[in-house]
């Protein structure tokens, strides 16, 4: 086939077939890449953001304990209603995340979770808002027996 091509066909014909093996590795890495690309957005979009909620979540749950115990700590009724009323916007604050959370994509390990992270939000938030409504009335004895016996039980298990 090669004997009577001239030197320049020859290489003509060489140049073109590298060119298009260079062309098809070219594709074939950019299709790679663009493939990689997909999958980390994937990952960055159901496990990396969840991930940073559920951080922000928990910094916020620390905050709501630590305003119930300031709260009883302040021998302060107007003091308690105050960081009452923050720790109450705290936790509809929390809330809000949570719905976002709710929203991605979960595993079936996460949803099993979710409920009882559900059940334990509910018996958290009652048991801190006792707290604090002792602490507001002036009970701060009660208010400190209940932080300690019953919330930090609830916010253990909670979190």
């Amino acid at each position: 086939m090669f004997n009577n091509m001239t030197i320049k066909s020859r290489l003509i014909f060489v140049i073109s077939m590298l060119s298009l093996l260079l062309v098809g590795v070219g594709s074939l890495g950019l299709f790679g890449i663009n493939q990689s690309n997909s999958g980390f957005k994937s990952v960055y979009e159901d496990r990396l953001v969840p991930s940073v909620q559920l951080g922000s979540i928990l910094d916020v749950w620390y905050q709501v304990r630590e305003n119930a115990k300031n709260a009883i700590e302040s021998k302060n009724t107007a003091t308690a209603k105050t960081l009452g009323e923050d720790a109450n916007r705290l936790v509809k604050q929390n809330e809000g995340v949570w719905a976002k959370y709710l929203a991605t994509k979960l595993t079936p390990e996460e949803s099993v979770l979710t409920k009882t992270k559900g059940e334990q939000h509910v018996q958290y938030v009652s048991s801190m808002n006792k707290t604090i409504q002792l602490a507001a009335s002036g009970e701060f004895e009660a208010a400190a027996q209940n932080l300690a016996n019953d919330t930090v039980p609830k916010f253990n298990a909670l979190q």
